[in-house]
């Protein structure tokens, strides 16, 4: 009872931590849904710290190559090297006070078979989805221009960006919010189904094929006679105790991607969730950060695809 107490109180604790960091450091509110004048100055601080960067940036590739970079090559570099500081380093920097300074504590694990299985059909169900959300009228304008300027920073800028997201969203977060704020270790596949005795028929029961299939993906896994929620998520897969950190993840994976192209946003909740999930079952959160690899390349080959049409 005390354990349980101990880590609702740490959840409590950490949850608003969480948000508020994220909201401070990664959220950039539009302008018109908040009163006037309310957190300017924060968000000049922010700009300012950018615009070090981007100084800095500028002068080290002057002394080193001779020449300023393009603006557009400037600007990403001083993105890719703030979020490192905000998702990567800081974050591994908290846990590190906290007594858990070593990767595999937050989830930078090799990923376990689940974990590819549903890599690779996490994919071709993303798929359908990703094309309707390039195809959204303001999609492409946001991102066009800062492809075509420079694709090779362009993709090279948001890969980093996007291991810093996962590894603060679906690393550390979901470590601090677990139960005694560890990543949890995930369940284990079901062991295969026993032979057929000696004479039984050998045409299978109706389903046995498709639990088999699931159980091989990831589903379907043994609930030791626990009903409700918790039958639920052990036929999923997943660590007893997690559903908090879930939530938490997808949470904060959304506000993240608030005030992107409405699709994008969309898109992000149930997104967000997915990943959420693929981190736990697959025992990494490599597994969700090489799949958004792959669906944001693959965005953007359907961009440069759709470019000149859409001008």
């Amino acid at each position: 009872m005390i354990r349980h107490d101990r880590g609702a109180a740490r959840l409590l604790v950490s949850a608003p931590a969480l948000v508020l960091y994220t909201c401070l450091f990664l959220v950039v509110p539009p302008r018109e849904a908040l009163p006037d004048g309310w957190a300017d100055g924060w968000l000049t601080v922010r700009k300012g710290l950018f615009t070090r960067l981007s100084d800095g940036i500028e002068r080290a590739a002057a002394r080193w190559t001779g020449s300023a970079p393009a603006s557009p090559v400037k600007r990403h570099a001083a993105n890719a090297v703030y979020f490192t500081l905000i998702m990567t380093v800081a974050p591994a920097g908290v846990m590190a006070l906290l007594r858990r300074g070593r990767p595999s504590e937050y989830g930078t694990r090799r990923p376990n078979r689940q974990g590819w299985r549903l890599l690779i059909v996490s994919y071709a169900v993303a798929l359908p989805f990703l094309i309707w959300m390039v195809a959204s009228p303001s999609f492409i304008p946001y991102y066009i221009r800062d492809l075509r300027a420079s694709p090779a920073t362009f993709i090279s800028s948001y890969a980093v960006m996007m291991f810093g997201e996962h590894l603060y969203l679906h690393g550390v977060v979901l470590a601090l919010c677990c139960p005694g704020g560890r990543w949890p270790e995930p369940r284990l596949a079901c062991s295969a189904e026993p032979a057929s005795p000696e004479g039984a028929p050998d045409r299978a029961p109706a389903g046995r094929g498709a639990i088999a299939l699931l159980r091989w993906v990831g589903f379907a896994q043994a609930r030791d006679g626990v009903g409700g929620w918790r039958g639920a998520t052990r036929w999923l897969g997943l660590p007893d105790g997690a559903t908090a950190a879930l939530l938490m993840s997808t949470f904060l994976f959304g506000l993240v991607h608030w005030g992107k192209d409405p699709r994008e946003f969309l898109l992000s909740i149930p997104g967000g969730l997915a990943s959420a999930y693929l981190a736990l079952r697959g025992g990494s959160w490599l597994v969700p950060f090489l799949l958004h690899l792959a669906t944001a390349g693959t965005a953007c080959l359907l961009m440069l695809s759709a470019a000149p049409a859409a001008g």
